[in-house]
This record gives C-alpha cells, sequence and structure tokens, in this order.
C-alpha cells in the first residue's frame, strides 16, 4: 500500500506505533537519518522530508505449525514458551483414553507429542498449568479425574523420557480446583489449589515439594470461605505470591506473600482489596518485582490492578475499551491471560463478544497512559476458548486455544 502524502504518512505512521504494531530501526548518519531497507511485502510509506524509502514491517498474528497443533478435540489448553524459545501446548487430549493429558512441543517446524511414555493423568485433565524447572523439566499441574478430581502434579524430565508424579502420588487429599503451579529459583516446586478437604470446604492451600514429600504452606488453608481462581507467582528474589477471591469477603480479591522468614503469610494490601468480584484472576509479577493482577468482573469490562506498596490501583481504564468481554458462564473456563514483558508493561489476552468471541490482546503503553493493541483486533479464525498467553525470551506473544471452527487447539503468534 502506496502513500503519496507525506503528512497523511507521519499520520499512518504515528497510528501504528500508537496501535503497538509498528518499530522501525533507524540509523543515525550525520545530520540525517536512514531507515534500513525491509523485505518486499510490507508497507511502503514516503519519508516525507527525511528524503528515504521507509519499508514498514507490520506484524501479524500467524498460525504456528501448518495448522491445528492437536489431532483432535480438547478442552483447557495453556502455553508455556521455554527459555530456549521452544513453544510447549498442554491439553485435555479427546483421543486419548480418559481425555488424559496431551503435551506437545514445536520442534523442527512441527508440533509433535513431548513424549509417548506415559501419560500426564490418569484420567481427564482440567486446567492444565505448566511450568520449567532449570534443566528444562516439564511440570505439569491438574485437577485429575484419574485419582478422584484431586490435584496431580507431574513432570517429564525432558523430551521423550517418561512421566512420573513428582512425590509419587495426588498431591491434595481431596478434591482440587483451579490448579496452579510455579517453580522457584532453587527449583522447589509449588502448587495451590481450592482445596474441598479443608474446613471449611474449598479455602486456598499452597503445598511446596524440594523432591520429597508434599509440605502445605497453609495450614488450614488461607481465606475464609469459598475461594476460587488461585493463582501463583514469584518475585525475581524468589518470594512465593498467592492470589485468589475469597467468598468470606464477598468474592473479592486478596494477595499474599509468603515469608521464609517467618513462616507466615503477610497480605499485600488488605485482604478483599476490589471494589468489583472478580473472575478468572490471574496473578503476574514484573521483572521490578511489582505484583499485577487482571481479571473480568461479570459481563462488564477486564480490569488490570498493580500493587503501590500500600494499595491496588487500576492500570489505565479498562482493558476492552468499547469491546463487550466474553460472560463468563463456567468458572473454570479461562479465558484470560496476563503476562508482564521485560520493559514491566502489562500484556493481556481476552475474548470478545463482540467480535464473535474472538482473541484480543493489548498491551500497557506508559507514555501514552493507555492499552494499546497487539496486532489486529479478533484475529482468531473463531472464538478462542481456553485462551492462555505467554511470552517468548524476546517479547513475541503467543496465544493457545480451542478453535471455535475445529475444535482443536491452535497457536498463534505475533510476528
Amino acid at each position: 500500500m502506496k502513500h503519496d502524502s507525506p503528512s497523511g504518512d507521519r499520520l499512518r505512521v504515528k497510528w501504528l506505533f500508537r496501535a503497538g504494531i509498528l518499530s522501525i530501526p533507524v540509523l543515525a548518519t550525520g545530520a540525517h537519518a536512514r531507515i534500513p531497507r525491509a523485505p518486499e511485502g510490507t508497507v511502503r510509506a514516503s519519508a516525507g522530508t527525511m528524503h528515504a524509502a521507509a519499508h514498514v514491517s507490520i506484524p501479524t498474528w500467524q498460525v504456528v505449525g501448518t495448522g491445528p497443533a492437536s489431532p483432535g478435540g480438547v478442552f483447557c489448553t495453556q502455553i508455556l514458551v521455554s527459555p530456549a524459545g521452544v513453544p510447549h501446548l498442554a491439553y485435555q487430549d479427546f483421543t486419548a483414553p480418559s481425555h488424559r493429558l496431551g503435551v506437545r512441543r514445536f520442534a523442527e517446524g512441527a508440533w509433535t507429542p513431548l513424549t509417548t511414555l506415559g501419560s500426564g493423568s490418569a484420567g481427564d485433565a482440567w486446567y492444565n498449568r505448566l511450568a520449567l524447572q532449570s534443566d528444562g523439566t516439564l511440570l505439569v499441574a491438574t485437577r485429575d479425574y484419574g485419582v478422584a478430581g484431586a490435584l496431580s502434579v507431574r513432570r517429564c524430565r525432558r523430551p521423550g523420557a517418561p512421566w512420573e508424579a513428582v512425590s509419587g502420588g495426588p498431591a491434595s487429599i481431596g478434591e482440587a480446583h483451579y490448579t496452579d503451579i510455579a517453580v522457584g529459583p532453587d527449583d522447589r516446586i509449588y502448587a495451590t489449589f481450592q482445596d474441598r478437604s479443608s474446613a471449611p470446604q474449598d479455602r486456598t492451600a499452597v503445598i511446596e515439594s524440594s523432591g520429597g514429600p508434599w509440605r502445605t504452606l497453609t495450614g488450614p488453608g488461607l481465606g475464609g470461605g469459598y475461594c476460587a481462581y488461585q493463582s501463583l507467582a514469584l518475585r525475581p528474589d524468589g518470594t512465593l505470591l498467592v492470589g485468589y477471591t475469597d467468598g468470606a469477603l464477598a468474592g473479592r480479591a486478596s494477595v499474599s506473600a509468603w515469608s521464609e522468614s517467618t513462616g507466615a503469610w503477610e497480605s499485600l494490601g488488605v485482604p478483599g482489596f476490589t471494589p468489583d468480584v472478580p473472575n478468572n484472576l490471574i496473578l503476574r509479577v514484573a521483572p521490578d518485582g511489582t505484583a499485577y493482577v487482571a481479571y473480568y468482573v461479570w459481563n462488564q469490562s477486564i480490569v488490570v490492578r498493580a500493587f503501590n506498596g500500600v494499595g491496588w490501583p487500576t492500570v489505565g481504564p479498562g482493558v476492552d475499551g468499547p469491546d463487550v468481554p466474553t460472560v463468563e458462564t463456567e468458572g473454570w473456563r479461562q479465558w484470560l491471560g496476563l503476562e508482564i514483558d521485560a520493559a514491566g508493561r502489562p500484556v493481556v489476552a481476552y475474548q470478545a463478544a463482540n467480535l464473535g468471541r474472538r482473541a484480543v490482546v493489548k498491551r500497557w503503553d506508559p507514555l501514552l497512559g493507555a492499552w494499546s493493541l497487539l496486532g489486529e483486533p479478533g484475529f482468531t479464525p473463531g472464538a478462542a476458548d481456553y485462551l492462555s498467553l505467554d511470552l517468548a525470551p524476546d517479547g513475541t506473544p503467543y496465544v493457545a486455544f480451542k478453535d471455535g471452527t475445529t475444535g482443536r487447539a491452535l497457536v498463534m503468534s505475533l510476528r
């Protein structure tokens, strides 16, 4: 697309920068600037008074691989990109016996099973949260119907190695919902879940293992009532954080930090700090240690908050802007992704009901004080159910989801 008006070009390029989908490397040469050539097929614009040809490459969302990443239907897709830049995909596999866990990795241009030795679950696998240890061991935390709905944490030490149950069996006494997993800087494994065996029922449990038996960090449980959307994150210094909603506080959110020195949990801000009732709460930590949460407000908006040392103010207005968030109909169906990039900017992925429940990804722009689109809105072929987000080491965003057009897992990246 060629533009003939220099002033129009400047407006177009300015819009692309504001949309967060354009970057031009500029090399200074004396009193002028030289914009390097880009491959053919990119957007071309006149450089106006700079008297140079500009070839602007606009990143677009593209399918990773040649098509669906799974051989059949799926639930609960989760994406994790390794430090080496290798995407890993977990999902409940409709082609496996009892809908057990399937895990694939993208290598040498194709999605292939991580291993064919054993299975990542004994039965139907839900939530399917992933983490990696420093030696590349892949961990997965599921609600596993093969062990009566308890928490199952399994590991695969390398591609082609057998699956193993961490600590030899189920990681919870009773049923576990909203499972999540994290790995500390010393490779200690942490897991959290809604604990059906607690009294009262469904409080927040956090457990840890250094390779031996699981040890509880929460005693009888955190929260005073029905707790949900448990989420783990670690600060750069290794401090463990857990976020959840608490029915005893009208369903509002709380975040606590584990103190190794005192052996106690310390609240970040007041418990129940949200004025609204979160759905699909996600907790993440920025490189500078700032804690962020993202969540849906039922059929209204998508909110991001950051802890400033005292409270949890919102990060700008609602992420969704003019979009209509997908109405949450099943609490365990995660339709929201939050990650923090290397520059400390939150990145959010969500479903927009007004775009056929397709995916939208936005990033906070602190200079503009606004949420900027990453790529085009509604870029997925169909509805993006079980939407999951991760960032590669170079900052490339990846999303994984159950594709509404095929029912199979699909992975897309912005490049």
